[in-house]
């Protein structure tokens, strides 16, 4: 439904298909809100809350979040199934209290196509200190999970060396070795060192164009922006190894602090000393897992090895025990989805794994995490078996 939805933002109003966010955009009016899609047209934000039944509590549930969502945005609207809105006896209520508040309403037809049934009205409640942090938001998408910064560093200097950037021609510059592709937390070794590479080279060069180092100047042409030509720069001593002196680690650091759920983890991380990676444990039953759902778990049922969010809370699954700091094993990946409301492992494994943050891996298979700062100033990178 989401995809659809940007789709819809992209042909029919016009916005540019770089900011289209699926439950990325966050801000804080009494509490945290998470839009589930929004993009960007010039100065001009549009959110839309979507709902997958059109019963009264899905009805009251989505306006409620889209007046809010005027907060932040130019134009706000709600989307249901068109089935769906059909055969509620509660449409009428639905489009009364959308065009009362100035919301849209979109309808989606079983092809896929958005219909604008009721069209959004400027919103004439906009909070500039929201809206302009929203325009600034920085973001990054799941595919930078396995992304690398002295990767991303070689593709840089790579470009400022060359001009261009050509996937066959990097392999070459950089070579095929194992130590080189492989380093850095390499996670699951299960496909062939080609496929590796391959993938290394699009999640990086992906990751590199959204944090603002490269830009694309055609359909396949990559050039450097000011922060990539720095980032080369500063490189010039160390590139085709698997190494990030101090200074290339503390540019990847000043990058890393602008995105909240880095920050978040840092915080968490600093006040602990130390926690677990992914997997929590309750200190009462004993549950422990990674597995984590977003809502409370169901009265009666027993969900062992799982843990659920809901309002700001971890809860386990087991025993229904809400977790605390201090006196619970809470990891770092469970506490920042506590307070967003959203899963950002993809994001921080990137940032964690690429060791530029004042962090340290410890213990079996590198399960903890503890807060070094002196991180920050070694040069050399820890390998992991």
């Amino acid at each position: 439904m989401y995809k659809y939805i940007g789709d819809f933002l992209v042909k029919e109003k016009g916005c540019d298909p770089a900011t289209i966010s699926i439950e990325q955009i966050t801000f804080r009016k009494d509490k945290l809100w998470i839009m589930d899609v929004a993009g960007v047209r010039a100065s001009r934000i549009y959110g839309v809350e979507a709902k997958l039944r059109c019963g009264y509590y899905d009805i009251i549930d989505a306006i409620m979040k889209a007046r809010f969502y005027k907060y932040a945005c130019s134009y706000v609207y709600v989307c249901f199934p068109r089935e769906e809105f059909e055969r509620s006896q509660l449409k009428e209520f639905l489009e009364r209290e959308c065009k009362q508040h100035g919301i849209g309403l979109l309808l989606l037809n079983p092809d896929g196509i958005i219909e604008e049934v009721i069209e959004a009205q400027e919103s004439d409640t906009i909070d500039l200190d929201i809206y302009v942090g929203i325009l600034n938001q920085p973001r990054l998408s799941t595919e930078v999970q396995g992304a690398r910064a002295y990767i991303i560093r070689d593709i840089c200097s790579f470009i400022k060396e060359k001009g261009y950037f050509e996937e066959s021609e990097f392999v070459k510059y950089v070579g095929q070795s194992k130590e080189y592709w492989r380093a850095q937390r390499p996670g699951k070794r299960g496909g062939t060192l080609q496929d590796l590479i391959r993938n290394r080279i699009h999640w990086s060069l992906k990751a590199a164009e959204e944090l603002g180092l490269v830009e694309k100047s055609g359909s396949n042409t990559y050039a450097l922006t000011l922060s990539g030509g720095i980032l080369a720069c500063i490189s010039a001593n160390q590139i085709k190894k698997p190494i990030l002196s101090k200074e290339v680690k503390i540019f990847f650091f000043a990058l890393a602090w602008h995105y909240p759920e880095v920050r978040e983890a840092l915080t968490f991380l600093r006040r602990r000393g130390k926690a677990p990676w992914f997997h929590s444990k309750c200190s009462r039953c004993g549950n422990s897992g990674c597995e984590v759902h977003l809502g409370y778990p169901e009265n009666g049922k027993k969900a062992e090895r799982v843990f659920f969010i809901a309002d700001g809370k971890i809860l386990c699954g087991k025993c229904k025990k809400v977790l605390k700091e201090g006196e619970d094993s809470v990891s770092v990946n469970h506490h920042v989805m506590r307070v967003f409301n959203r899963s950002f492992y993809e994001q921080l494994t990137f940032w964690f794994n690429s060791e530029v943050l004042p962090v340290k891996f410890e213990g079996p298979g590198g399960r903890d995490v503890r807060y070094d700062e002196g991180q920050l100033i070694t040069p050399t990178l820890e390998r992991y078996a």
